[in-house]
């Protein structure tokens, strides 16, 4: 998938990537450049390095180990086709709010995006899955105006970006605020992605092998600071365990209940 209208050479998010990717969208061979920006951009990872040094002519290579290295830049595959499509829909109707896609393009990755997740109703509930019919419209001789068409697509766009990017918004700095509390200085987005990408893959891992994550939790709570703050919160987000640790962290970090309570409103 194009990242841009023009198809030109820029570098999309590391989460918009594992939208794509979820999606059957991610065009193999540009992947290695973006992961060789995303490095230059502060991201870390052995799996990142990998992925930056191939030469992306085999697809294979570079799917296999793309979930490893979004992982390093603390992201996870979104876990639905309508999530995927949420996130790529934002990046569609971000370009458009911004001048730089015209809106039979839009209308080309909404028909693009709708057809990957197979039509699926939650996805064309969405504001832009909604305009998944109008290229009907286009040129047929019936229908609404280009400029009825237009403002259709304007309509769907702000209601695709105020509906979802406040929330994704609000979400982000919610775990930006908890990995940093009680951490001096405040350190930069790339560590604390690369801490909690790093306290997930040891969750994932703990879990894979039947191992206790609670104890492995205690272990790392002696670490003060950024490295006990993702440990928490990677533990955190398994349900099952979020009534267990918060209360626990609370009792020794008073000073940091308002962090607290702002990210548990973000988990499941």
């Amino acid at each position: 998938m194009d990242s841009s209208p023009s198809g030109a050479a820029e570098v999309p998010s590391p989460e918009l990537v594992a939208a794509w990717e979820e999606l059957g969208l991610v065009p193999a061979e540009r992947v290695p450049l973006w992961a060789a920006y995303w490095i230059a951009a502060g991201f870390d990872g052995e799996s990142l390095v990998q992925l930056a040094g191939l030469h992306g002519d085999d697809p294979h290579d570079v799917h296999d180990l793309l979930p490893a290295v979004l992982e390093d830049c603390g992201v996870h595959l979104p876990d639905s086709d309508t999530a995927a499509a949420g996130v790529a829909f934002d990046h569609v109707a971000r370009l458009f709010r911004d001048g730089l896609a015209a809106p039979y393009w839009v209308l080309q990755r909404v028909n693009e995006i709708s057809a990957r997740s197979g039509y699926q109703r939650s996805v064309l509930a969405l504001p832009l899955g909604s305009l998944y019919s109008l290229d009907d419209e286009r040129g047929a001789g019936w229908g609404r105006t280009t400029e009825e068409l237009t403002a259709v697509i304007r309509d769907a766009c702000n209601d695709q970006l105020h509906g979802r990017s406040a929330d994704d918004a609000a979400r982000s700095q919610a775990i930006t605020a908890f990995l940093s509390a009680g951490v001096v200085p405040q350190p930069t987005k790339a560590l604390l992605v690369r801490a909690l990408a790093a306290a997930r893959r040891s969750v994932s891992e703990l879990r894979d092998s039947g191992k206790p994550v609670v104890a492995w939790l205690g272990t790392e709570s002696q670490y003060r600071g950024l490295r006990e703050n993702a440990a928490t919160l990677a533990v955190m987000e398994i349900p099952e365990l979020t009534a267990e640790v918060a209360p626990g962290y609370a009792e020794h970090h008073p000073d940091r209940a308002a962090a607290l309570r702002r990210i548990l409103d973000y988990l499941p």
